[in-house]
């Protein structure tokens, strides 16, 4: 094939785009423009070193195309409207059948199931989206009311971080701490209240963890699992500071205390159970909540 479309640039294409008619090959089309981008600076070279042998190449080129390739070609068009167009137009034709018999109302069933999966899911999210940066449509720049109550709707939002790990042998320790601000959350609270009562976002967060596990399969060579018993101490505030018009809700700053299994059972693929121990601050005891599930991180 590489021989085939050299031959046919080479020789059978005309020297010229405007020389092109009906007779000439498909390929002399985009040949010859690619020959006249680099005309200009591939043209001292090729008159130098290329043409001279190509000229004396050239009559033995012809009678190869003369007496073999294009024959060669002539039959294998032939043979193909011949023989394997009307099995290719049989093919399509069944294939039509088939898809639409088994195939679309296949597709049309799961179309209805993502458009019912996305009216539940994922329809409200882009509604609550919309709904923040719709107060901003249409609004002139030197309206400074409409302005301010669009700004009302948007909070701002900062986060510094620590996360630690460390592993010695079947040992594993892990720890996070981390400091969230938020900003414009006292016009946030105002615009977003229900009535006469004012919403309650705080306008900075505090979290942490710490994390223990050892892995009790490390010593046995033979077993590629890893089986890690793990205990965890968290606690999350979510009003560890707030506007000057809202109170600190006790509530909201929690201390949790788990413990659980971790099973390993390949790279990326894990079946964890634990236990928790929830206590918000000013409660005289811990709520628990059991929970149990498969991850796969791909």
């Amino acid at each position: 094939m590489t021989w085939y479309v050299v031959i046919t640039c080479v020789f059978r294409c005309p020297p010229t785009s405007n020389e092109l008619d009906a007779n000439s090959p498909q390929i002399c089309n985009p040949y010859l423009r690619t020959v006249s981008y680099l005309k200009p600076h591939l043209e001292p070279y090729y008159h130098t070193y290329a043409a001279p042998y190509i000229e004396k190449t050239r009559p033995y080129a012809q009678q190869l195309d003369q007496k073999f390739i294009n024959p060669a070609s002539q039959i294998a068009k032939h043979n193909y409207l011949t023989y394997a167009a009307p099995r290719i137009e049989h093919a399509k034709a069944f294939g039509q059948q088939q898809w639409e018999k088994s195939i679309l109302p296949q597709v049309l069933t799961a179309q209805k199931k993502a458009k019912t999966i996305y009216g539940a899911s994922v329809a409200p999210h882009i509604d609550k989206a919309f709904s923040v940066v719709e107060p901003y449509y249409g609004i002139a720049k030197d309206n400074e009311a409409a302005l301010a109550k669009a700004d009302s709707s948007v909070v701002g939002v900062s986060m510094i971080g620590v996360d630690a790990r460390y592993t010695l042998k079947g040992l594993q320790l892990r720890g996070q701490l981390y400091r969230v601000g938020l900003s414009n959350t006292d016009q946030y609270n105002q615009f977003t209240k229900k009535g006469t009562t004012l919403n309650d976002l705080g306008s900075a967060m505090n979290g942490y963890y710490v994390e223990a596990g050892y892995n009790v399969f490390r010593p046995f060579e033979k077993i590629n699992y890893e089986l890690i018993p793990f205990v965890r101490l968290e606690g999350y505030n979510t009003h560890a500071e707030v506007a000057s018009n809202i109170v600190k809700k006790a509530s909201y700053k929690n201390t949790v205390i788990t413990t659980g299994l971790t099973l390993k059972l390949a790279q990326g693929a894990v079946l964890k159970t634990d236990l928790q121990f929830v206590k918000p601050d000013g409660a005289d005891s811990y709520s628990k909540v059991f929970s149990a599930g498969l991850g796969v991180m791909f």
